[in-house]
């Protein structure tokens, strides 16, 4: 029964996670797009896609909450249906701060290229 119920909270993170991923590439995809056209109604849009993206980002920050899975290799332990031991456990929540640090700076980087190139392409496709 143990093995079901972590089953069940490794395919809830999954599914999740997958809902949260789509809906962060629409978010990041459109926006460019949104901008340029530049109505009102575009911007509201924007937020409304905004806030879908935030909804299944919340869950899923919820989900890892309850799941006590932050770092990389919890992650990847929780998916493998396994948990790490006390020593590994504290290796991993001291290293906690750096890779949020790195992660949030990730994600900016490569939203911010992936805007830069949808408006690039946009530039070119109105020259």
């Amino acid at each position: 029964m143990k093995e079901l119920v972590n089953e069940y909270d490794v395919q809830e993170f999954q599914h999740y996670s997958r809902i949260f991923s789509a809906h962060f590439g629409v978010l990041v995809i459109a926006g460019p797009f949104l901008a340029l056209w530049g109505k009102w109604y575009s911007w509201m849009l924007f937020g409304v896609l905004f806030a879908i993206a935030l909804y299944w980002g919340i869950r899923v920050e919820q989900l890892k909450k309850k799941f006590d899975i932050q770092t990389y290799r919890e992650i990847v332990a929780f998916f493998e249906g396994k948990k790490l031991d006390e020593l590994q456990k504290a290796t991993e929540f001291g290293k906690r701060p750096y890779q949020k640090t790195a992660l949030v700076l990730l994600s900016a980087l490569f939203s911010a290229l992936v805007t830069a190139a949808a408006a690039w392409i946009l530039h070119l496709l109105k020259g």
